[in-house]
């Protein structure tokens, strides 16, 4: 029955299992029809599925194999292996090339320079870790790698997303070579490059590739250059036709000269992620800068002199949902102007990376961010904690808040503190509660604000410490109700997980793969609630 089913149906079942390697190839056998749909995700990323496995299993052995047989195959179905092993002075021994050649020409769509990396290196039986192997054998793999991400270049016609981000420091000479046969890239939708951008690459895909969706520059060492000397960077940045999304990681700037070149992109550029980027004193210019599509801007490690945000802080965002802010150096007054400007758009604000706000940060937070829905933040102190508490009792929509709790050790009030100094506020609209505390939690003080806790909680995620049965006893008595999400990390017996399973139908040990989509979606929050 199923071995008939309609290719829509067919396709649906073979893309929730695109990922594993083993599935695609159980459901090759099935009949024709199965295996010409299989093909296609097994060959739109085979490196990706082979590398991914091989992490996962560790066994460096019976993946040596395969790594052999794939990279071999892949390079006979586009070249000779004698011209390869001219250009890495006979490193590994090959055939010709084959007379029946894969398609993978037409079927694959994603290649990551480091993945290769790592796959050439296990075909070589070759230690990546520094001083493991001698630089000239490092030098060959290295190369090799190159010239295999070359052949994807210049002959997969249906490449869609391509990752020049090596393992190790960029190798500037291979990287400038690997566009020398490149003939066309416009199906290319995600790009991402590790380099410096004097190099002719931006040239080259400024022509080759205008229809990139989703960029991400890491330029290795900010000290180079400035911004304002990367004519190539921004030449490429310019001649796309609808970016979406750009990070932008290790650039001495200015935010104004930053806007100016994104505002190109205003109908269409949703996400902009900033990481150890440097903003000097923005200049303020006249010109007025419009965003309409953004929704989501995150700094990460920023310095941040004083003024440098001002050109951000009068844009016109008029979309702006969510601002990440971690680990960044930003003065008061341009943090303050920032939140007057856009606080009101604001439904999801993360801090959780940024230690030490000011009181006042919370209180700015607090007063003008008045409809805030999803919160993530750091707490270093008890003090910190009660701003926090502050802060969300305040706020009528707030209803999803992440906290990581990082008091001192020695405190020996931090048993009991988180609990009972939430159960004193008044959080009219919580319903999901996410931890993180290397401290145990005591149980009185769990069964004092959950007893308080009005609405009752819907989804419960406590990490970094372990939860006893004491613990779900009293999560229990008070959410068996209402709770439809928990996530712990605990050691219990087979017996309390199952009844805690048959309270709870969504309940599993926490790990970061299994949480992270457990919180609320921003745009479907904004649909559902009406701002």
């Amino acid at each position: 029955m199923a071995a008939s089913l309609p290719c829509e149906l067919l396709v649906m079942i073979l893309h929730m299992n695109g990922d594993d390697c083993s599935i695609l190839r159980s459901h090759m056998l099935v009949n024709k029809a199965w295996h010409n749909v299989a093909i296609q995700y097994l060959w739109a990323k085979p490196f990706t599925l082979l590398y991914e496995k091989y992490i996962a299993s560790g066994r460096r052995r019976t993946f040596k194999q395969r790594a052999e047989n794939l990279l071999t195959t892949f390079i006979r179905s586009f070249t000779d292996a004698q011209l390869v092993n001219e250009r890495v002075d006979s490193l590994v021994k090959m055939c010709s090339k084959s007379s029946q050649s894969t398609n993978y020409n037409l079927h694959l769509k994603e290649i990551y320079l480091k993945e290769i990396q790592e796959l050439v290196a296990l075909w070589i039986d070759l230690s990546l870790e520094y001083h493991k192997y001698s630089h000239v054998t490092g030098d060959r793999t290295n190369k090799l790698a190159h010239i295999i991400v070359g052949l994807v270049i210049q002959h997969c016609q249906q490449l869609r997303k391509l990752s020049l981000i090596p393992l190790n420091a960029p190798s500037y000479h291979l990287l400038g070579q690997l566009f020398d046969s490149a003939k066309d890239l416009s199906q290319l939708r995600v790009f991402s490059w590790k380099g410096t951008s004097y190099m002719k690459i931006f040239s080259i895909l400024s022509e080759l590739a205008c229809n990139l969706e989703e960029v991400s520059f890491n330029f290795y060492n900010m000290k180079l250059y400035y911004y304002k000397e990367t004519d190539n960077f921004q030449k490429f940045v310019q001649s796309q036709r609808r970016l979406k999304s750009i990070t932008i990681e290790r650039l001495l700037t200015n935010m104004s000269s930053m806007l100016k070149l994104l505002n190109v992109h205003s109908e269409s550029l949703e996400s902009i992620q900033w990481v150890y980027v440097c903003f000097d004193t923005d200049d303020l210019s006249a010109e007025q800068i419009e965003l309409c599509q953004l929704k989501s801007i995150s700094m990460r490690c920023c310095d941040v002199t004083e003024g440098g945000l001002n050109s951000l802080s009068v844009a016109n965002i008029p979309r702006l949902q969510q601002l990440v802010i971690g680990n960044c150096n930003i003065p008061d007054v341009d943090w303050e102007q920032f939140f007057h400007k856009h606080g009101k758009a604001l439904i999801d604000i993360d801090i959780s990376s940024q230690r030490l706000l000011a009181d006042e940060s919370f209180m700015v937070i607090s007063r003008l961010c008045v409809n805030l829905r999803h919160l993530c933040v750091s707490v270093p102190s008890n003090r910190a904690l009660r701003n926090v508490a502050d802060l969300v009792a305040n706020q009528p929509n707030l209803h999803s808040l992440t906290l990581r709790y990082q008091t001192g050790s020695g405190r020996e009030d931090n048993y009991t503190t988180l609990f009972n100094t939430l159960s004193e506020y008044r959080f009219s609209n919580l319903d999901y509660l996410e931890l993180y505390s290397t401290r145990e939690f005591d149980v009185d003080s769990l069964d004092n604000f959950l007893s308080k806790s009005k609405p009752p909680l819907t989804s419960l995620i406590i990490c970094d410490t372990y939860i006893t049965e004491k613990h779900f006893n009293v999560i229990l008595d008070h959410l068996s109700g209402t709770l439809k999400v928990l996530r712990a990390e605990y050691d219990i017996s087979l017996d309390d997980e199952k009844r805690v399973k048959s309270v709870v139908g969504n309940f599993s040990q926490y790990s970061i793969r299994n949480t992270r989509h457990l919180r609320c979606n921003a745009e479907i929050c904004t649909r559902r609630h009406k701002i």
